[in-house]
């Protein structure tokens, strides 16, 4: 038309889109994709709950001390036995595993802790199922236990719990001196006493207690006769000592020791379950040598 202006854009007509083909297109993509779908359940507080599995005695401990448990669905059958567990009242009702693919994969667990020597095959096969396996390292000192408290702490989500664990064997470990520098040395039943480089020599060092000059070099551990043994001369000998009492749950004022020995102040019979596994109760187990590490000198029990 004469005098019409004319527009520099050209606008063309776009169709509506069906709003029912856009909803279900939404929700193909919701459904289909794990990981949109799993957002949307973190948002909406849906996730579900936990199902963790222990299947070592050693790990049982850490997990028994850091997770909730609600959470806990199966540990290491060793666990409620009060000849190798420190936790066996803790772990009362709390149904044993077998470290078996097909056991564990039966409990629909949504995390499996194992130790890191467990074996290949198993592990390989819980990660083909869809599980998610983590290893725990065995604990040959305290900065293990720290580390490893920690490594499953960030794992569960109980960082908190487990910088507390951490903090008491912190604590147990610094500055436990005694009033003059005596030795200590392990001796296993079977005459086998742990090297420098063992979970055992590391928790006698942060006691307070020096290892006998004549074994200073064994870095991982060796035989030795009785003679060796007195020759060493120790002013504390640890020896192994098997019960059922009470002691077993750290329930006792000497957590495993024999009673009369300890005071005599030259032998402390402990539960090797105390030592064999990294776990918190080391903390305790330092306290109570260095406690007698004071009563030797405070006695003079030791002549030398």
């Amino acid at each position: 038309m004469p005098g019409a202006t004319t527009s520099p854009v050209t606008v063309s007509r776009v169709p509506k889109p069906r709003l029912f083909g856009a909803l279900a297109l939404v929700l193909t993509i919701l459904i289909l994709n794990p990981a949109i779908s799993g957002m949307a359940a973190a948002q909406t507080g849906s996730i579900p709950a936990a199902r963790i599995i222990s299947t070592n005695i050693c790990i049982d401990t850490l997990l028994v001390a850091l997770a909730d448990r609600a959470t806990i669905t199966a540990l290491s059958p060793l666990a409620a036995d009060r000849r190798f567990s420190t936790i066996a009242d803790k772990a009362a009702g709390i149904p044993a595993v077998k470290f078996t693919a097909e056991d564990i994969y039966r409990l629909k667990p949504t995390i499996v802790f194992v130790s890191n020597f467990a074996s290949p095959r198993t592990r390989a096969a819980l990660t083909k199922l869809g599980i998610t396996v983590v290893a725990v390292n065995y604990a040959r000192s305290i900065d293990d236990i720290k580390a490893n408290i920690l490594s499953m702490g960030q794992t569960l989500g109980t960082e908190d719990t487990a910088w507390r664990l951490i903090a008491a064997l912190e604590t147990a470990a610094t500055n436990r001196r005694l009033p003059r520098p005596l030795s200590a040395l392990q001796y296993s039943r079977d005459k086998f006493t742990h090297g420098t480089h063992s979970l055992i020599a590391d928790i006698i060092s942060k006691a307070g207690f020096t290892r006998p000059d004549r074994l200073t070099g064994s870095a991982y551990g060796t035989f030795l006769s009785s003679e060796e043994v007195l020759i060493a001369n120790p002013d504390l000998l640890v020896l192994d000592k098997f019960t059922a009492y009470d002691s077993y749950n750290l329930k006792g004022d000497y957590l495993g020791f024999d009673r009369n020995s300890a005071q005599q102040g030259q032998t402390a019979f402990i539960d090797t379950k105390l030592w064999s596994c990294g776990s918190p109760a080391a903390a305790h187990l330092i306290k109570h040598l260095n406690i007698i590490g004071q009563r030797i000198k405070k006695n003079n029990y030791v002549q030398k």
